[in-house]
């Protein structure tokens, strides 16, 4: 079986519960669901508090920065004491539209990066044109990411791969790998004890479903290309990033 290490459960575009019911059916042991800010954060903690294998990740996306206020903080902490509640993410930085705040992204980022040593807790890693200062930030604040993190919809280098690996982190594959033209070649440098699987849910449909709204079953699609890249069974890459999963995971039953 197989852990979705990223999705958005609270997203309209789905029927949630058809979705859980079906986890057995669609080769799910977990779905791991992640909020993008205070209210999202509420509301994916809900969808895990009200079903079993089912976990939240609660954070303050970098998209959103602009709204973000320092009493945002005490939301989310409380929220973090939420037994089901396994990470702080996702956050980071996105420096890929025009006319952001790049100063309030760091400020957010580093924020919660304090926020989840507070609660002893791995981060969720979004990270997009943005590179340098994100591998900065987190080598500065390198002691306060005890719990490491998972890099979250992997597309960067094998050398930022390399350093984030250092870092703690796990890295974790979204159906972008299985699209024709990406270079899959990454997948053999990496250490298999490191390798997640997502599918980033509603978006980022693997082949051959590219296009349509991406759900946690489709993350099958994906493992199975990967597994097929290393020459492994889909059994047994599904064995091998389960443990991940819940080694980086930590609170996961």
């Amino acid at each position: 079986m197989l852990i979705d290490s990223h999705a958005h459960l609270d997203r309209p575009e789905f029927d949630c519960d058809e979705i859980i019911n079906n986890m057995k059916k669609d080769n799910l042991a977990a779905i791991v669901t992640v909020g993008v800010d205070p209210i999202r954060s509420a509301k994916t903690v809900e969808i895990a508090q009200n079903n079993e294998n089912v976990y939240a990740v609660i954070g303050y996306h970098p998209d959103y920065a602009g709204d973000y206020k320092s009493a945002d903080l005490q939301t989310l902490r409380a929220l973090l004491k939420e037994d089901k509640v396994v990470g702080v993410g996702e956050i980071g930085l996105d420096y890929h539209e025009e006319n952001i705040d790049r100063e309030k992204q760091k400020q957010l980022f580093i924020d919660q990066i304090l926020l989840a040593d507070e609660f002893d807790l791995p981060i969720i890693l979004h990270l997009r044109d943005a590179t340098g200062d994100a591998i900065d930030i987190l080598t500065k604040y390198k002691d306060y990411i005890r719990h490491g993190g998972i890099a979250h919809c992997y597309s960067g280098s094998l050398e930022t791969a390399k350093i984030l690996l250092k870092l703690g982190f796990y890295i974790s594959f979204s159906g972008r790998i299985t699209f024709k033209k990406v270079d899959r070649t990454i997948l053999h440098y990496l250490p298999t004890n490191r390798i997640l699987v997502e599918t980033d849910a509603p978006f980022l449909a693997p082949e051959p479903l590219r296009g349509t709204v991406n759900v946690p079953k489709n993350v099958n699609y994906t493992a199975q290309r990967i597994a097929d890249e290393l020459n492994i069974s889909l059994e047994q890459f599904g064995e091998i990033t389960m443990a991940n999963t819940r080694r980086v995971l930590y609170k996961m039953k």
